[in-house]
């Protein structure tokens, strides 16, 4: 199952809180990318209904649809996967790592 959520569209967004949205509706998961200090957090959302995603994904605002409808909706599952890192801060982490002696 790890790898079908690896394998989710995740669809760029003109937010300025969200990077990306994804949804899988066979396990009616939402993904949530967000653009925060240098990294990339990425949240699954566990729950969610088709049209809960698609007009999440049609909002003019995704960050506002989001606080309102999302974020504080206990019916949802919530997963913080590890590593969700953009690829600079990978790079530089990489880098410091092989510059110690």
């Amino acid at each position: 199952m790890a790898n079908s959520k690896r394998m989710i569209h995740r669809k760029p967004t003109n937010s300025s809180a969200i990077e990306r949205i994804g949804y899988n509706p066979l396990t009616n998961e939402l993904f949530i990318l967000f653009k925060k200090n240098g990294r990339y957090p990425e949240y699954i959302f566990g729950g969610v209904q088709p049209d809960m995603a698609t007009q999440f994904m049609s909002a003019r605002s995704p960050g506002t649809f989001y606080h309102n409808n999302i974020k504080q909706n206990a019916s949802f599952t919530v997963n913080k996967p590890l590593g969700s890192f953009r690829l600079g801060a990978i790079g530089r982490r990489i880098r410091n790592v092989f510059s110690r002696k």
